[in-house]
Order: C-alpha cells, then structure tokens, then sequence
C-alpha cells in the first residue's frame, strides 16, 4: 500500500511547500476572517447597541454579530465559500445548524452561556479549524465552519470592546 513498507510500518510523507501555503490560505480565509468579522462586529455592538438596551441585555453582542453575518451571508458565500450563488441554500443551511443553536445558548441566563457559547464553541472551532484546513469542502462545512468563528470572535470583541468602553 501506498505510505507503508514491507514490514508493515508508516512511511511519513511530508508535505511540500504548495500543499503547506494552500492549508495556510485556507486557514486564514475560512478561520481568522470570521473570527476577526465576530471580533470588530462584536466590539462594535458592546460599545454602540450595549449601552441603549434594558436590563435584558438582549441581544447581546454574540447575537447581533450572528445577525449581521446572516445578513452579509451572500457576500460571505460568494466571497469566502467562492461557490456558485446556486449553492447558497446549502451555505445559509449550514449557517443556520450554528447559529440557531448558539443563539438559544447566549440567551440562557448565568455562566452556563459562556461555557457552552464561548468555551466549548471556542474549543470546537479550534478542533475543527486544524482538522478542516486541509482540502476543500462543501459550502454547509465552510458555513458552520465561518459561524463558528464570528461567535468566537464576537465574544472576544465583546470582551475587548467592554475594558475600551
């Protein structure tokens, strides 16, 4: 079989050079562009919306960055995703299997939304940032895969954003 020799032991291939900067691309158009879209989209609404809401606090900062990124959706599909527009369902699916439930999540009162919101998503999206880089994939993995990202980074921008206010 390819990889393995005689006596049944692995034969590490390393990667070339093309193979690293495309994983590397990957990496940085699906993962740290959400992440930094959540983080200034995040930072602004804790600074901006945050102030003018009841005691409530509803929606928060995670909620408003999910709402704008399903607004910016199609640009994001055509612009990230780099798909045909025909495929949009499939991309605005995948956004909604993360955003749906992150939403009901942020609106749980106590530290039990940061634990599941922010720790276990961020946790997530770190296992799946490192599993996901390497090839292509369909555009509901690229949508969870971005979802995941703005809510990680809206809830550091959030954080930044209330030490700045």
């Amino acid at each position: 079989m390819d990889g393995e020799a005689e006596g049944g032991e692995v034969i590490a291939v390393a990667p070339t050079s093309e193979e690293r900067q495309a994983a590397l691309r990957r990496a940085a158009q699906h993962a740290v562009l959400p992440l930094l879209f959540g983080a200034v989209t995040g930072a602004l609404w804790q600074v901006l919306v945050m102030p003018q809401l009841g005691p409530t606090q509803l929606p928060n900062p995670v909620h408003g960055a999910l709402f704008v990124a399903l607004l910016c959706s199609p640009l994001a599909h055509r612009s990230l995703a780099r798909r045909p527009m025909d495929e949009w369902w499939e991309y605005g699916v995948g956004w909604a299997a993360v955003a749906v439930p992150l939403s009901v999540v942020w609106t749980i009162p106590g530290p039990q939304a940061l634990l599941c919101g922010g720790y276990l998503l961020g946790v997530l999206w770190m296992s799946i940032t490192s599993a996901w880089s390497m090839g292509p994939k369909p555009p509901f993995r690229l949508a969870m895969w971005h979802m995941m990202g703005v809510g990680v980074g809206a809830l550091l921008g959030a954080i930044f954003g209330f030490g700045w206010a």
